[in-house]
């Protein structure tokens, strides 16, 4: 099986996943110290291969090469020390935010691999991810003693999962056809007393003279005939 090839970048991330990916080969095969050197310098390409001969001429044919020393080279040409600051600052920094819970524990494994002298004690990795959990999550894990760091995303991811699910229970089910009603309207101030409703209807005869317009009870010529004044109409 052919190596990858690497012929040199300046983009860190890159000679990184390269180098993994060339331990991830070497592994299965037991490669012993010298053979890891040597596999990995015949992969190189272009530049890469001219910084290796470079390198071993400033050294001397007689030096050592032990696959520590080739990192510790390799890493010093294509990962610098201030890249390595940055996600060591990355990492303090490093909160939930907008994350979901495991997107957050992944981009937490990602960049815990540059501080691997604080992560390897259990108990400060789990305290700095529970740290960096969303409030609402984290409230909820406080009265529990975790030991160990799977069981504190184990049960970050239980927590957001039933907060999402009380959301949703909250949140009025609207059915899309239904259609809001319009609230009544208030009274009209032109309405005629009830007691006289008839005669809001123009055109309705009054019972006693015949004229529209009134009723009976509002209508002139009763009141006049019947020594009663009628009660004015409500305009």
């Amino acid at each position: 099986m052919r190596p990858p090839t690497f012929s040199g970048t300046t983009d860190p991330i890159v000679a990184e996943q390269w180098l993994k990916r060339m331990l991830k080969l070497m592994e299965p095969l037991g490669c012993i110290d010298a053979p890891k050197v040597t596999l990995a310098t015949f992969a190189l390409e272009g530049e890469a291969d001219e910084w290796w001969d470079s390198t071993r001429r400033i050294v001397g044919a007689e030096y050592l090469w032990t696959w520590e020393r080739f990192q510790t080279k390799f890493n010093e040409k294509y990962f610098p020390e201030s890249f390595h600051d940055e996600k060591v600052s990355q990492f303090f920094k490093l909160e939930q935010g907008n994350m979901m819970v495991a997107q957050y524990e992944a981009y937490f494994a990602e960049i815990s691999r540059y501080v691997p002298t604080i992560v390897n004690e259990e108990r400060v990795r789990l305290r700095k991810f529970r740290d960096g959990l969303r409030l609402k999550i984290r409230s909820k894990l406080c009265y529990f003693d975790f030991s160990r760091y799977a069981q504190v995303v184990d049960k970050a991811t239980r927590v957001e999962k039933d907060i999402d699910q009380m959301m949703k229970a909250q949140t009025p089910f609207r059915d899309s056809s239904s259609r809001i009603r319009p609230a009544p309207l208030p009274p009209s101030l032109t309405m005629v007393d009830k007691r006289a409703k008839t005669s809001s209807y123009p055109g309705m005869p009054c019972n006693y003279c015949g004229k529209s317009g009134h009723t009976a009870m509002f209508c002139f010529r009763r009141a006049r005939d019947e020594g009663d004044k009628p009660r004015p109409l409500a305009i």
